[in-house]
């Protein structure tokens, strides 16, 4: 059965401070997803209840997010089923570091990818 790949934005997401997140709609297109790798790293993600990373562990500590720069939804259709199946952030951490991180959905884990191994 093969999957059809969507590339769905659904929310530009930028952190104001700690005080709170502005969330601003963006119109939904169909595109290839670009430069997502293949690369998968584990990650540990203090999320928010509505799922925006708050945090990371990075080298045994805890990193806060001071940015969300984008934020978009990957989904997959089979037989006629479109159901969403990763959600991507890239943020910057207080550290300055920049990273692009995705949830699965359907395991609820968190990973980073390693943009450095693109195919």
């Amino acid at each position: 059965m093969a999957l059809l790949y969507s590339l769905i934005c659904n929310f530009q997401c930028n952190l104001i401070g700690r005080s709170g997140i502005t969330l601003t709609q963006r119109s939904s297109r169909n595109q290839k997803p670009e430069g997502l790798s293949k690369t998968r790293i584990p990650l540990k993600v203090k999320e928010s209840t509505s799922g925006i990373p708050q945090a990371v562990l990075m080298s045994g500590r805890w990193e806060q997010v001071t940015a969300v720069v984008r934020h978009w939804d990957v989904s997959e259709t089979i037989s006629d089923e479109k159901r969403m199946i990763k959600s991507y952030f890239e943020i910057i951490t207080e550290g300055s570091i920049s990273l692009r991180l995705f949830r699965n959905q359907v395991t609820g884990s968190w990973y980073r990818e390693d943009l450095s191994l693109k195919d």
